[in-house]
């Protein structure tokens, strides 16, 4: 079931697919037929067998950091496939069959930073650079 592009109302669907939209843990919006239109929830739903229930997907954020508590060797963060945050001192190659970013110089888990926020993107979207001095100022 594509929970966030559901059309059925939540009474017609089988337990399962009613379980795996009650498991999201984020947003949804509904569509009732009294209204006629999708309108965003403000709470998480009460499950009404006639209504539509569809999960908002998350806005994907990179990972990030507060940099001016890591070593200005290391210039750039990213997160492997597996979840786990590194940073490098050079700009990292990703590595599609492996999952991971390689080729950046010797790795610093990021994890060791109490800072650090993995963000939910897709690994392969995660490398950020360390913003220069300009940048931070804005």
């Amino acid at each position: 079931m594509d929970i966030y592009n559901n059309k059925i109302p939540f009474g017609l669907l089988s337990q399962e697919e009613q379980e795996e939209l009650n498991a999201h843990q984020g947003d949804f919006n509904y569509w009732s037929y009294c209204t006629y239109e999708w309108k965003k929830l403000p709470s998480r739903p009460v499950w009404c067998f006639e209504v539509v229930y569809r999960a908002v997907k998350p806005i994907p954020t990179k990972p990030s950091i507060n940099w001016d508590h890591v070593s200005e060797e290391y210039n750039w963060l990213a997160r492997d496939n597996d979840g786990v945050g590194y940073l490098y001192p050079r700009k990292p190659i990703s590595y599609e069959y492996s999952g991971s970013w390689r080729e950046g110089g010797m790795a610093l888990r990021a994890r060791s930073f109490s800072s650090y926020q993995p963000g939910n993107c897709e690994w392969k979207d995660s490398l950020v650079r360390r913003p220069t001095p300009d940048e931070s100022l804005m």
